[in-house]
């Protein structure tokens, strides 16, 4: 796991040997929940302290963001509050540390598959007029008819039955 980068307008994920789309959603949580930080109370000054709060280099989750070759952010995410509503962040170098507003482990620190796409394929579902899968039960579809209403055709049934569309 090393980084994710904007490549081609295009947001990556980029591990040691690939790279993938990344999840557009995590990337927009991101900087969603970066742009709202909001560091509430001070509440060590003492490098000694960065253990206790893992905002250290053993425990901490280090985030930079970079803007043109040169880092305009870097913060070290550390353990959750014992509210679970706040986070104890530290700006990289600096010796303080901060309670800020919200849970920041649950974004930040996810697993690298966490950052990638899912998404197989996109199309504008007002287009669609069926969908089919075939598996050992055999072909299973859903239709949309004239009335735009869609049914649902299991294995060996000769009528379809009305889905719910949301």
């Amino acid at each position: 796991w090393s980084h994710l980068a904007r490549r081609d307008g295009v947001w990556q994920a980029i591990f040691s040997d690939y790279s993938q789309p990344a999840d557009d959603k995590a990337i927009a949580d991101i900087f969603r929940t970066t742009n709202d930080m909001v560091l509430e109370n001070l509440i060590a000054t003492k490098p000694e302290k960065h253990r206790t709060f893992e905002v250290d280099s053993a425990k901490g989750t280090v985030m930079k963001f970079f803007a043109d070759g040169k880092a305009v952010s870097e913060y070290v995410v550390g353990k959750a509050g014992a509210d679970f509503s706040h986070t104890y962040i530290r700006r990289l170098g600096a010796d303080s540390v901060f309670m800020a507003r919200g849970d920041f482990q649950r974004l930040f620190r996810r697993p690298p598959s966490d950052w990638v796409s899912k998404t197989i394929f996109m199309v504008d579902t007002s287009e669609l007029a069926s969908v089919r899968w075939i598996n050992a039960d055999g072909e299973t579809r859903i239709e949309r008819d004239p009335d735009g209403v869609w049914k649902a055709w299991r294995p060996g049934s000769t009528v379809g039955m009305p889905v719910d569309s949301a």
